[in-house]
């Protein structure tokens, strides 16, 4: 990526930090029924169903960018930090998964079906049955699969970190918004009376815009809506 300032022109490169907080969330089920529900307390998480009943727990927003699209500017994302709690997740003590959760920045809204996905085994974007988008619709993606440890303080109920993976390809983009998602996966997993929970999130994103050449504007404008699908 080039930014750059125009010959002649007085425009100049911008150099911007967006923000999304995402309240903390969890998935939980009862004690008579192993059937996933989430908090209504908690504002914008929900249960969403892919193929073969798989279920994850997923918040779902967007960052706009349409004020850049409306000046016919181009997003560069150029990096992507994501704040969290101390504790980033929390399990019963009677859990004995490994539970992934992934924090998505995506140039496109990804389906239920895709989200439902995220099992620690695949993602959005990857090759899989069901998916519509691929990694150049992801600008930046982060797998951290969590297990129950009996060692920290905490007890069983802190989970532990025991792997972290990146995906995405954190293209330019067009498009007039960021999607920004948070999910738990293996939802459906969950046995009763057991629950996953994980703490607040502060995606913090610093990029910059640039008016680009009217040609190269042109061709990531047709790229970008391309990709972006029926479902947009």
């Amino acid at each position: 990526m080039q930014l750059r300032r125009e010959r002649g022109s007085d425009y100049l490169v911008k150099v911007r930090v967006l923000r999304k907080a995402i309240d903390w969330g969890g998935v939980q089920t009862d004690d008579t029924s192993p059937v996933p529900v989430v908090s209504a307390a908690n504002t914008g998480w929900e249960i969403v169903e892919g193929l073969a009943g798989t279920k994850a727990a997923v918040w779902k927003g967007y960052i706009d960018l349409a004020g850049y699209t409306r000046e016919e500017q181009t997003w560069f994302t150029r990096n992507v930090q994501i704040q969290g709690a101390a504790y980033p997740a929390n399990f019963t003590a009677t859990i004995t998964l490994n539970v992934p959760v992934y924090d998505i920045v995506s140039e496109v809204p990804l389906t239920d079906v895709e989200l439902a996905y995220c099992n620690g085994l695949t993602y959005p974007g990857s090759v899989a049955t069901g998916m519509e988008t691929n990694l150049q619709q992801i600008i930046f993606g982060r797998i951290r699969t969590y297990s129950t440890q009996t060692t920290l303080a905490g007890g069983n109920g802190t989970a532990m970190l025991v792997s972290e993976e990146f995906f995405g390809l954190n293209n330019g983009t067009t498009r007039d918004k960021l999607y920004i998602y948070k999910v738990i996966g293996q939802a459906q997993l969950l046995a009763a009376d057991e629950a996953v929970v994980v703490g607040a999130t502060h995606f913090v994103i610093s990029g910059a815009v640039d008016k680009e050449k009217d040609l190269e504007y042109i061709m990531r404008t047709k790229r970008s809506y391309e990709q972006s699908g029926p479902f947009s």
